[in-house]
């Protein structure tokens, strides 16, 4: 320290510089959670931030993936081992240090729990509105769907007068089973899909066509799925006049496929496919489109065309 005039002092450039105060650190988490992009890199920046104002071994962020859900490890700064303790974020979990300086890590946490409670609450709004965005597009789908599926067994009953009572039995079990797949149905409650190609070709009558099929005993989707799958392109294969049709099906560990091949009058027709913009092979590829998979329509082998699906299981 140096003296000057009338005992005044001057400090000295050592003694000014010197590392941010605690209430700056304080402010630095603040503003990194504050402005970054989502809430999972402000934390990042938070825990780094964190460790060195406590001194902590280490520090842990944990969270769960919805609300309600069951508490995982979403982030950790440091490898440290020791005595921890645990300071609740509310909704947005909590905060696990291993030791550290325990009054100073109640201290810090004050200052940025609201805001991060407040990040979290923004991101799980948004999520929410992104899948009630995502569900009502699906319904319009399967709306639409509906109405496709229904046009063959309602004609019908218009024009069977001695029987019509047995076809709008069948259009009203056809729309209980599309709307369980609007409502997203899982992979439980599995059937052979041999079993429900039977009762598709059933449903559809084949008009003469030869169905070859090699099918495994089981395929990882819902069995209204399928059904609705096989209906489609099972019916497209048939409304393009096919004398012969295949459906082949496979499934690994982690994807499975289902191809139905014919020898209709293939893509370029204007009857039967369309490659893809007619309402039922559009509505397919959407439907293939929610349980992770894609729809291609190529030309066939012997002339006609080939729909084949694909879909990737999730660890």
């Amino acid at each position: 320290m140096t003296w000057g005039p009338r005992g005044s002092t001057i400090q000295s450039a050592m003694s000014v510089v010197a590392f941010p105060s605690k209430g700056a650190t304080d402010h630095r988490i603040v503003l990194e959670l504050a402005t970054s992009e989502d809430l999972e890199s402000g934390m990042a920046r938070a825990l780094e931030l964190l460790r060195a104002d406590t001194d902590a071994a280490k520090i842990e962020w944990w969270a769960a993936d919805e609300p309600g859900g069951q508490l995982r490890r979403r982030m950790v700064d440091g490898d440290g081992a020791g005595p921890h303790s645990t300071v609740s974020l509310g909704p947005a979990g909590e905060l696990v240090f291993t030791q550290g300086e325990r009054p100073r890590i109640r201290a810090a946490i004050a200052q940025i729990a609201t805001v991060v409670r407040r990040r979290f609450a923004e991101e799980q709004l948004a999520r929410e509105a992104g899948r009630l965005a995502r569900q009502n597009q699906a319904l319009q789908d399967f709306a639409a769907l509906v109405a496709h599926e229904l046009k063959t067994p309602l004609k019908a009953a218009l024009y069977a007068a001695a029987d019509g009572g047995r076809y709008v039995e069948q259009a009203l079990d056809l729309v209980d089973s599309v709307l369980e797949a609007a409502r997203g149905e899982s992979a439980n409650g599995l059937t052979d899909p041999s079993v429900l190609l039977d009762a598709v070709l059933e449903e559809l009558g084949h008009a003469g066509a030869d169905v070859e099929t090699d099918l495994p005993h089981d395929l990882p989707v819902g069995s209204t799925t399928l059904h609705v799958l096989l209906r489609n392109l099972v019916g497209n294969a048939i409304s393009a006049q096919a004398r012969h049709i295949r459906v082949i099906g496979s499934r690994c560990a982690d994807s499975w496929s289902l191809v139905v091949e014919d020898d209709g009058v293939g893509l370029s027709s204007g009857d039967g496919y369309s490659n893809g913009s007619g309402v039922g092979l559009h509505l397919v590829r959407r439907l293939v489109e929610r349980i992770g998979g894609t729809l291609e329509l190529t030309p066939g082998a012997d002339g006609g065309a080939r729909a084949a699906v694909a879909v990737g299981v999730a660890a």
